[in-house]
């Protein structure tokens, strides 16, 4: 009897001790949306991981419910603290807006410039005929694609022939890099129905563009649209060497994507419009990336039906970087994540319309 009493204090205080590193965890992925990387860097991390580091505290919190029911507690009043990082993953809130004859439908799509692991010249043709036509059949209003790639001399595919067959009369792209100026859309492109009076775009210090926007004139008013894709990580081949370098390679885009960030919101700062954020973050709700954007803003993920947040390849755990933020004068009234298989990122499309329409 005494050794089975002795057992169960053991695995109690392992049980305290393992829930105390999850809990301090938690904490820390708490704070990396508020502290930027290039001043502690490694809270970073924790924001990434801050999917699996709650999904083990609720088991936690669970298990304490058999055991005892003031650690669940504890774990549960922990886990609210940041109510608002999980609800910027998990939805279980039941849309009931209605249509609206008002409103805008935006898409925002990385199409990976058209490309999935080695695919050859005909199936590339495939995946931008099929990406859009997939956005002829959604009627949007505004598309924002990311990595959206055709080139002049050396393809079958020709910028003239993609803006033809998006049948959109107002565009803006700009290249990330200078050199591919005149020789390829290598870019970040905006495309819609409304006229677009004008567009910007910004560098970053690697010279490459990382932003663009564009003042469109809906009806009456006039909003200015950002279309971004913030730093990636650049993994590419994972290796022998493999982990230290890829946890190197993170941690040097979590500061890159603090850089870019800043510079954003400085200039959301001197629209005269609205401002509507669209594009591949790179980076999650928990980040301080995404955290210092949203800053003023709506995520028009609120509207979306129950579900878990997802915008990349990746199912576990699932990641959403791609995101379509709006100005307080507006309200998201639809939102859905499309799960094609024509890029490494599913498209996001957010319906949109002014609070006093």
């Amino acid at each position: 009897m005494k050794n089975k009493q002795i057992k169960k204090t053991f695995f109690i205080k392992l049980l305290i001790f393992f829930n105390i590193i999850t809990s301090f965890s938690l904490i820390l992925s708490y704070l990396s949306g508020f502290i930027s990387p290039n001043f502690i860097t490694f809270l970073g991390y924790f924001g990434l991981g801050y999917i699996i580091i709650v999904t083990v505290n609720l088991l936690f919190t669970i298990i304490w419910l058999f055991i005892k029911i003031k650690y669940s507690i504890l774990n549960l009043i922990l886990i609210c603290f940041g109510w608002n990082l999980f609800w910027g993953h998990f939805n279980l809130s039941i849309n009931i807006q209605k249509q609206s004859n008002n409103s805008i439908k935006i898409l925002s799509y990385n199409t990976h410039n058209f490309v999935l692991q080695q695919s050859d010249s005909e199936q590339k043709t495939n995946y931008l005929n099929n990406i859009i036509d997939f956005t002829k059949s959604e009627n949007i209003d505004i598309a924002c694609y990311q990595e959206f790639f055709t080139a002049k001399a050396r393809d079958t595919i020709t910028n003239d022939s993609v803006i033809k067959a998006l049948n959109y009369k107002y565009y803006f792209f700009a290249n990330y890099k200078k050199t591919d100026k005149y020789r390829k859309m290598d870019a970040i492109a905006t495309f819609s129905k409304f006229p677009i009076i004008k567009n910007a775009y910004f560098y970053n210090s690697d010279n490459e563009v990382f932003g663009i926007y564009s003042d469109i004139k809906v009806n009456s008013d006039t909003i200015r649209l950002y279309n971004v894709h913030l730093c990636s990580i650049k993994l590419g081949k994972i290796n022998d060497s493999t982990q230290e370098k890829a946890i190197y390679k993170i941690g040097k885009a979590f500061k890159f994507r603090a850089k870019e960030v800043d510079f954003l919101v400085n200039n959301f700062k001197e629209s005269p419009y609205p401002i509507i954020v669209c594009g591949d973050f790179n980076d999650t709700p928990a980040s301080y990336a995404y955290q210092r954007i949203i800053n003023g803003l709506d995520d028009t993920y609120s509207a979306s039906e129950i579900n878990i947040g997802n915008t990349y390849f990746w199912n576990m755990p699932p990641i959403r970087i791609d995101n379509i933020l709006i100005n307080s004068e507006y309200k998201a009234i639809k939102y859905k994540v499309e799960k094609l298989p024509f890029s490494d990122h599913y498209p996001v499309i957010s319906q949109i319309k002014k609070r006093n329409n």
